[in-house]
């Protein structure tokens, strides 16, 4: 079934976008290309959070609900006020951690293991997630179509000890989870996500939401109004992801251009 998801100029700043639709590959690309990610509640603890805020919302039809096979909020869609995100212009490495890397003969890659990355950020985790069993096929064979990306770090010994994935849509990379067992490894993964995309001729890294080690590496939110115009301008291009094993030189150089300031 093809879902149709609100243009973004009609949805909500602080409350879901949309509830329903499905987990399809076709449901998830048109949310993607909307500029729409989902969040299903990690536990019943915030699927009656979500009833209690946005409850009234959705009875009144202000949250459009998409079909009845996910009721109610099992499957929330969202598109914030402020978006975080990665730019060229912003993202560095602060010294002790530059002088930490480059003592580790870590190295990247991409597309190498996908289906363990995506395993290891949700279901293999020790504790509840909102990538469930379920939302991980979900994008398991999202990641079929060619769309979904990985970026592997590996140890100088050969271990896998961090990595992120996401959903690429022109020209913009947006970010879903993340795992780690080393510190830093996360930061490496993302800066390099970044770094790939640009090289292919993307433009930005989407974070989806500023958290607490975002700013370190250089994440700044951006207008709603910005990241859509930025996703449709580039949209329709078809990027070819750099995936070759790399060391973590240019990582290491990264510092932000003077004079940058996000539209308010």
């Amino acid at each position: 079934m093809t879902w149709t998801f609100p243009d973004w100029t009609q949805s909500n700043d602080d409350m879901p976008v949309a509830v329903g639709a499905d987990l399809s590959v076709e449901a998830l690309t048109n949310a993607y290309r909307s500029g729409y990610y989902p969040v299903p509640p990690t536990n019943d603890y915030w699927r009656n959070w979500n009833e209690e805020k946005y409850g009234p919302a959705l009875d009144s039809g202000v949250i459009p609900a998409l079909g009845d096979r996910y009721p109610r909020f099992t499957l929330p869609w969202w598109s914030p006020a402020r978006r975080a995100v990665l730019l060229p212009e912003t993202v560095r490495l602060g010294r002790t951690v530059r002088q930490s890397l480059s003592r580790t003969g870590w190295t990247t890659t991409m597309d190498t293991a996908t289906e363990t990355v995506i395993e290891r950020c949700g279901p293999a985790r020790d504790e509840p997630t909102w990538l469930s069993r379920e939302v991980a096929d979900a994008y398991l064979r999202l990641a079929e179509t060619g769309i979904v990306h990985s970026v592997e770090v590996w140890d100088a010994d050969g271990e896998l000890i961090g990595g992120t994935f996401g959903v690429l849509t022109g020209t913009v990379l947006t970010g879903e989870s993340c795992f780690r067992t080393r510190d830093n490894a996360v930061r490496v993964a993302l800066l390099d996500g970044l770094l790939r995309l640009l090289d292919a001729g993307g433009e930005l890294f989407d974070c989806q939401i500023l958290s607490g080690y975002l700013p370190s590496i250089g994440g700044v939110e951006i207008a709603k109004r910005e990241f859509h115009e930025r996703l449709e301008a580039g949209r329709k291009s078809e990027l070819v992801l750099p995936t070759e094993r790399r060391s973590l030189e240019r990582i290491l150089r990264l510092r932000p251009k003077p004079g940058y300031v996000p539209e308010p």
